[in-house]
């Protein structure tokens, strides 16, 4: 099972510590073994939403060969279901 939870900082550092002192628990080792989200990470979809709107396009890669590369319309990906919100240190970021 995954699982997200939103822990402070400082109680990821001291969970870790006890990890590596041997002392943990299943469940400490599992939110030490945890995937960190970046802060000011953007929104996180559910990319298998977009499969039925993706569009295949064949482009020359310079060297006389071709590649299939899929593009998804910005419209699609605005709507896919979100799985996570965006940080909030993402969404003041403006126009790029």
């Amino acid at each position: 099972m995954k699982l997200i939870i939103d822990i402070s900082e400082r109680d990821y550092e001291n969970i870790s510590r006890i990890v590596d002192m041997g002392l943990g628990t299943n469940v400490d080792e599992a939110i030490k073994n945890g995937i960190l989200l970046p802060k000011g990470h953007g929104r996180l979809i559910d990319a298998d939403a977009l499969e039925g709107h993706r569009q295949i396009q064949i482009v020359p890669c310079g060297n006389g060969k071709y590649t299939d590369i899929t593009v998804y319309y910005q419209n699609d990906i605005d709507v896919a279901p979100t799985i996570i919100e965006a940080d909030k240190e993402s969404e003041d970021k403006g126009c790029i």
